[in-house]
């Protein structure tokens, strides 16, 4: 059990983890302003909002380097040993390591939950990457996908969804996922993958995602001796070739691309929604 590997100061955030729980994220938004402003809650509805903005600029500038210190933790790397699949670490273990790290109680706890919900949103909707191949190169995929992985990315792979899709529209699920909800779409593109109906409907519902995400949300890959049409992919768009990488090296590359789309703040978006915006009256 992790709990008596924390050290004794970790303890006392607990219950105020279970407290924030129930709050909204303004709320929590409000109180970690507050703590980190120096302030009282609650003075005027003005400063309940400044404390709310700025807590929220803070969060999202902070939210890369306050995961990064998570993961970098023993604690962390403890609970990382026996975690399953898509589980996210709890707020608890979240707040103890701040908590140890030097973070002011309600700090800690405003922070674990705020972290904990938006991993959660991601796990569920979004992905860092999503692989579309045919069954000839699935070896050469699957290896790539267990290498991302391990390198911490969410991948979508079909494989994965065996027991979640079942009974649902796959090909509609897929569309989801590859015109709305990857952050960086990677086609290994054969000779097989041109003629193939299930990858060109999925890379037509990508290719929909790149109009609006412009550069970089496709990351070709080519696999053999393949001739792709202009049409599906410009000349001018660089591409990496299987045979000149390992499914290690690859996933590296994959790594790479997703640090650098994190940094500049890019997210996965419904493409519907940004149609909607795009359209809302000023």
């Amino acid at each position: 059990m992790l709990l008596p590997r924390l050290a004794r100061v970790a303890i006392v955030a607990f219950d105020l983890v279970r407290t924030s729980a129930d709050r909204t994220d303004d709320e929590l938004y409000e109180a970690l302003g507050a703590a980190l402003l120096g302030a009282d809650l609650g003075i005027s509805p003005s400063d309940q909002e400044r404390f709310r903005r700025f807590a929220k600029a803070w969060f999202e500038n902070k939210v890369g380097q306050l995961r990064q210190r998570i993961r970098d933790s023993e604690t962390y790397r403890i609970w990382a040993e026996t975690a399953g699949p898509g589980q996210v670490v709890d707020p608890d273990i979240t707040a103890g390591v701040l908590r140890q790290q030097g973070e002011e109680v309600t700090v800690a706890a405003a922070i674990a939950v705020l972290l904990t919900r938006d991993e959660q949103s991601r796990s569920a909707q979004n992905y860092d990457i999503a692989v579309s191949f045919t069954r000839q190169q699935r070896d050469y995929v699957e290896q790539t996908v267990t290498a991302a992985k391990a390198l911490g990315l969410h991948v979508f792979y079909d494989r994965d969804m065996t027991h979640q899709w079942w009974g649902e529209n796959f090909v509609v699920e897929q569309r989801k996922v590859y015109g709305q909800r990857a952050l960086h779409f990677v086609p290994f593109i054969s000779t097989d993958y041109l003629t193939a109906q299930y990858p060109r409907d999925e890379f037509s519902y990508a290719m929909l995602n790149s109009v609006r995400r412009g550069d970089n949300y496709i990351l070709p890959v080519l696999v053999g001796d393949v001739n792709v049409p202009h049409e599906l992919l410009h000349p001018h768009i660089g591409y990496l070739r299987a045979e000149d990488h390992t499914p290690q090296d690859l996933a590296l590359q994959m790594k790479a691309k997703v640090d650098a789309a994190k940094a500049q703040r890019q997210q996965p978006q419904d493409f519907g929604a940004a149609v909607r915006e795009a359209h809302r009256p000023r």
